[in-house]
């Protein structure tokens, strides 16, 4: 499911009690509608029509708003004098949509002052995490307006079921930036060979290496992927400690930890379907039994041995190899920790550790985030940030950035 948008300064959340006024906003914006003297004929009937139906299922349009402010994926802000309010939905594939403008007293500039609020502080957000904003408009004058509050939203066409249709694209990485990343990649990548890098719209400044691909054409370069956010708020000799990080990890060849991870994923597979295997197995032997030997408690007997002891016997394979999954799991999480550590070493040893505290502390600043570890599973056995800028303040990388260093290191510090 996607997640809710992140609440912003100046505004606040609606109370329980602020679900009814809302409710009673919303009757009063069809009524705003219809008296609107710029307002066509199909437009007042309209709001006519559905005001009346709004007011006669009052109850019940309460209650879906209820239901839409405790969405998790949905956030509503309200303006601190609780005059306006006003909604963003986050839908799949990175869009959000603009939902429920409405204030006390509609005319009044009460809900663009708070929309003008809003975005000035999500907009470096939706940027930097390549999201597109959606919209609707009621009118075309309206759709001005919403296009003059947020830059770069444009009226792409008619609305449904009335109105205008709004849309703003992220603004993606500039030439500038890309040509940024691409020398300072260049710069650091000198004992690497053939490495590319690609800025993509991932909302966080951890980089990510893609392995070649072999096609018919041959076999791609290794491309270490950048987050935009990273390009945009990191100086240069963070940006060239990050990069130098993970072309440790290529020198070092240490991405040995998907493949460890991958054989327990396939170990516990593969026991979950031998257990279905011999389920079916043995339901097809007692019915064949039952054909063969024709009905009678003896079969019946058999049947209930076989259903019960072929389970029972892969029960007991499973807890067997059980403690080997677990033990080469956390073989793996320390390794994959050390090596992180070790990386990090290298990295500082060429740049610097107040290169390597910029990087590492804009890494603690999104990893605090609660939705962090759930998004970006497969970072879940890097150590957390906060314990690799101790390691950074403790270590000597000028003397020794050797695994086995990184991981006396991680046990001193753990």
């Amino acid at each position: 499911m996607p997640e809710k948008p992140p609440s912003v300064p100046g505004a606040v959340s609606p109370r329980p009690r602020d679900t009814f006024r809302v409710t009673w906003w919303m009757l009063g914006g069809f009524a705003h509608g219809a008296r609107r003297r710029a307002s066509s004929r199909a437009a007042r009937t309209y709001n006519v029509a559905t005001g009346v139906l709004w007011l006669i299922y009052l109850p019940l349009m309460w209650a879906l708003f209820v239901a839409k402010m405790l969405s998790p994926s949905r956030r509503y802000y309200m303006s601190p004098e609780r005059d306006a309010v006003f909604a963003i939905a986050a839908k799949r594939g990175a869009v959000w949509q603009r939902e429920d403008h409405l204030c006390a007293r509609p005319g009044t500039g009460a809900g663009g002052r708070l929309r003008r609020r809003i975005f000035e502080h999500l907009v470096p957000l939706i940027d930097d995490a390549g999201i597109t904003v959606i919209s609707t408009a009621a009118h075309e004058r309206l759709a001005q307006i919403y296009c003059a509050e947020l830059p770069g939203l444009v009226d792409v066409g008619r609305g449904h079921p009335r109105g205008r249709e709004l849309r703003r694209p992220p603004v993606g990485p500039t030439a500038a930036e890309r040509g940024r990343v691409e020398q300072l990649l260049e710069e650091v990548a000198a004992d690497v060979g053939d490495v590319q890098a690609s800025i993509t719209a991932d909302p966080g400044p951890v980089m990510a290496i893609r392995r070649p691909v072999a096609s018919r054409r041959g076999t791609d370069p290794v491309r270490i992927e950048v987050p935009l956010l990273a390009v945009r708020r990191a100086s240069d000799d963070a940006l060239r400690w990050s990069l130098a990080h993970e072309c440790a990890h290529l020198v070092a060849d240490d991405l040995s930890l998907r493949a460890r991870l991958a054989w327990t994923g396939r170990t516990l597979a593969r026991t979950a379907g031998a257990a279905v295997v011999a389920l079916g197995g043995a339901y097809a032997l007692g019915g064949a039994l039952l054909v063969l030997l024709g009905d009678g408690l003896p079969v019946l007997i058999l049947l209930a041995l076989a259903l019960a002891l072929v389970p029972l016997a892969l029960g007991v394979m499973t807890l067997l190899r059980w403690p080997d999954v677990v033990l080469q799991s956390r073989r793996s999480a320390w390794r994959s920790r050390a090596t992180e550590l070790r990386c990090d070493l290298i990295a500082t040893r060429r740049f610097g550790p107040d290169a390597a505290l910029e990087a590492l502390q804009l890494l603690e600043e999104w990893d605090s985030r609660p939705e962090t570890r759930r998004r970006h599973g497969r970072y879940a056995t890097h150590p957390p940030a906060e314990l690799r800028i101790a390691a950074v303040v403790a270590g000597d990388p000028a003397q020794d950035t050797t695994y086995a260093a990184a991981s006396r290191l991680l046990r001193s510090l753990t």
